[in-house]
């Protein structure tokens, strides 16, 4: 056999084991991303404790000029300085990027800022916006586009820095026999990209707490379908399962396939959007009222958010359910999921309704810790022996699983009005008619 025959046969070989295992590796290169558009990202925040006035010879331009650090940003850490374009001028007009953190601004990116409110008054507000803006971030481990956002707020000698960092790694990997494309969006806004969701470690088998360690965002492109999940989740696509990675060294992406024991869930609505934190998996799943695919796993189910059916002009209501906060369950709602099997969550709407009243003392504005017999309230002060005459009454809407709803929005009605109520005693006589009014 010729040389050349042999070489050929190899390359044979290789191509079909690569083929037969799925897992060919693609390369990919960096690109800027909308900040805010990765599932559940994470925005850097910098405040009085991160702040500093700028070394000598910095590179900024005003005398007032000051230095904010963003300890988050670990592969690059970042620093901002809030400048000016004049030596002279009386407020800052623009930010400058130093993406290797050591507070050296020549030459550095900047992003112009822009005014959104301020007050001349004894509390001397400003704010002041950003992006989104598209700069190179020359770090040490090379130079890639980000796009950044934010803004900057200020009261008396306060100040804040919230910035977002748009950034992912782009490219195509076989799935089988199919080549889809794929791209890592950091979602954790430390411009290290392939960061896994997880549980916290160290919190055991225990699902009710529904904590998660959010990461990055991964997309795969397959024809007319994309899928967006958690990284380091499985992914679904034509029918199969993957592992989708980046390399150690964030230079390709692979997919390999999973034998994978899988059911699915059915949440009965249009259109929902929940993330499942599982004992072995945690999975960002998105549906109507047909079951979907996941991994077999028991989950805690979080972030719900629900939406209509669109309207006329095809706009959809939406209702966020709550987590976390005063009238939540202190456990999440659990749903086990086995092998082949459909599980149905009740979730969601009909929403339920409920008037709270709570007792307060004296015509005092103080919530009262108790209630106690006969109609007497106790407000942790002293035990007042009188029935009460002051109430507060609420709203509380709560979903089917009896979690309570933290907002809803109606696009294009604006807000409804508020909902009047009438108090009738035992007789059925009106002893009291008002309205809830918001605030």
């Amino acid at each position: 056999m010729r040389h050349t025959e042999r070489l050929a046969k190899a390359a044979c070989v290789l191509a079909l084991a690569a083929t037969a295992g799925g897992a060919a590796a693609g390369p990919v290169r960096r690109v800027a991303h909308p900040p805010g558009a990765a599932y559940g990202q994470i925005a850097c925040h910098s405040g009085p404790q991160e702040l500093a006035k700028p070394k000598d010879g910095s590179g900024c331009v005003s005398p007032k000029a000051l230095v904010f650090y963003f300890e988050r940003a670990r592969e690059a850490p970042v620093a901002v300085a809030l400048d000016a374009d004049q030596a002279d001028a009386t407020a800052p007009s623009v930010l400058r990027f130093d993406f290797r953190g050591k507070g050296e601004f020549h030459n550095a990116p900047t992003v112009p800022l822009r005014l959104k409110a301020r007050s001349t008054g004894p509390q001397r507000v400003t704010m002041m916006e950003f992006g989104p803006t598209r700069i190179d971030a020359n770090t040490a481990s090379g130079t890639f586009p980000v796009t950044v956002s934010g803004s900057y707020f200020r009261v008396q000698t306060y100040r804040r820095l919230d910035l977002s960092l748009g950034s992912a790694a782009e490219g195509t990997c076989r799935f089988g026999e199919a080549e889809y494309t794929v791209r890592v969006v950091d979602g954790d806004s430390n411009l290290r990209l392939g960061d896994a969701w997880a549980r916290p470690k160290g919190r055991g088998q225990r699902l009710d707490t529904g904590a998660v360690t959010p990461g990055d965002t991964l997309v795969v492109k397959a024809g007319e379908v994309t899928r967006t999940v958690c990284y380091g989740a499985p992914v679904e696509v034509g029918g199969a399962w993957y592992d989708v990675r980046l390399s150690a060294d964030g230079k390709n992406v692979s997919a390999r396939p999973l034998d994978l024991p899988a059911g699915s869930i059915r949440i009965p609505h249009a259109k929902w959007d929940c993330l499942l934190v599982g004992r072995k998996h945690v999975i960002r799943a998105v549906g109507s009222d047909q079951p979907i695919a996941v991994p077999a796993d028991e989950y805690a189910v979080t972030r719900y958010v629900e939406w209509s059916a669109p309207d006329a002009r095809n706009r959809r209501t939406r209702v966020r359910r709550d987590d976390v906060g005063p009238g939540t369950r202190s456990k999440p709602l659990l749903v086990a999921v086995g092998k082949g099997e459909t599980a149905e969550v009740k979730v969601g709407s009909p929403l339920t309704a409920r008037i709270e009243v709570l007792p307060m003392a004296g015509g005092s504005t103080s919530l009262l810790s108790g209630l106690l017999p006969g109609g007497r309230v106790a407000d942790g002060r002293r035990d007042a022996r009188k029935p009460a005459r002051s109430f507060r009454l609420s709203l509380a809407l709560t979903d089917a699983s009896g979690r309570r709803i933290g907002d809803i929005n109606t696009p294009g009605k604006g807000r409804p009005k508020p909902p009047k109520i009438t108090v009738r005693d035992a007789a059925g006589k009106a002893v009291f008619t008002g309205t809830l009014e918001y605030g």
